[in-house]
């Protein structure tokens, strides 16, 4: 089985934009904005563990509710025997049983126990929750429904609660924009496991695809830019003449300046995809007006590249490139 990272290309250029746009806020050097991009990448890989353990710890939740009411003084038959399903599963076994989820959980120092209450409230929602309760009601539901079911309590109140989310911001602030990317790839992690897997089976992705060459791109890419700035900066304005540069959106300028260097700088990237991607970057980012001003300035100075002969692609750059 394949594992996939993490970081997705597009993903590294949005941490690269927002490295780029702290440095001239706070006008820091180069390698201290290469230092905090790199470290606050590797904190993603905290975060998608820490959502990760969540399940696990709800599954913990369900034991210890077993757990209380066999003790009761007038425990009934169901609460002295309950259905374990739940907490009892070979989904929830190759999970805990992970040898390389609990080093990182102990690396990381996961522990929910201070948040106890909302957790317990979390868990009163699941345990009322219709796909929970076919599920502890049906027929034997197997492998795959039962992993479906984690699925579905992942996404439906564990990922998108707000007070275990305000919690993940309040421990780094930069998670805040990282928390929808780290809940994907748990709801992709849950989804890619297989039945009977061994404890030491690899089956959590890395941070990176390829962390030589994504470590690489990114780190070429904001030196390329930073360094370039100015001479990038010359062009951009020679094609907004009816702009001052302080009317156009300092996101907007690095965003430009980002495609422009991997135009120019990164032969073996299409002209098409880097263009295609700060596009995108500028709908989720800017305005709706920025997207097509960055278009527009874009176009010219792609033009203005391919007549003086400065776009050389070589191998997958040449794709789509005319």
């Amino acid at each position: 089985m394949k594992m996939e990272g993490l970081l997705n290309r597009r993903y590294l250029r949005v941490k690269a934009m927002q490295a780029l746009y702290s440095k001239e806020l706070n006008e820091g050097d180069l390698a201290s904005t290469e230092n905090k991009l790199f470290s606050g990448l590797s904190d993603i890989y905290q975060l998608f563990i820490i959502l990760m353990s969540l399940i696990p710890e709800i599954t913990d939740i369900a034991q210890r509710k077993i757990d209380i009411k066999r003790e009761k003084k007038l425990a009934t038959e169901e609460d002295l025997n309950p259905s374990i399903r739940f907490v009892d599963n070979p989904v929830i076994s190759i999970i805990e049983s992970n040898l390389r989820f609990k080093a990182l959980r102990e690396q990381y120092k996961v522990d929910w126990s201070l948040e106890s209450d909302t957790l317990n409230k979390v868990w009163r929602k699941i345990s009322e929750d219709v796909s929970y309760i076919s599920f502890m009601n049906g027929t034997e539901p197997g492998f795959e429904k039962t992993k479906d079911l984690y699925i579905h309590i992942f996404k439906k109140h564990l990922g998108v609660n707000e007070t275990l989310l305000d919690l993940m911001e309040d421990r780094n602030i930069h998670w805040y924009d990282d928390v929808q990317l780290a809940g994907i790839n748990v709801v992709k992690t849950l989804s890619r496991l297989q039945q009977n897997q061994e404890p030491s089976k690899q089956w959590l992705p890395a941070l990176y695809k390829n962390e030589k060459e994504d470590k690489a791109f990114i780190r070429e890419l904001v030196e390329r830019t930073v360094l370039k700035s100015d001479e990038l900066q010359n062009q951009i304005m020679e094609h907004t003449k009816n702009w001052e540069l302080d009317r156009i959106a300092r996101l907007d300028i690095i965003l430009m300046k980002m495609a422009l260097c991997e135009f120019l700088y990164f032969p073996n990237l299409p002209v098409k995809v880097s263009l295609n991607e700060y596009l995108e970057i500028s709908k989720n980012y800017s305005t709706t007006k920025s997207r097509i001003f960055i278009n527009g300035v874009l176009d010219k100075l792609l033009a203005d590249y391919k007549e003086k002969g400065l776009i050389k692609k070589v191998g997958r750059g040449l794709i789509e490139h005319s």
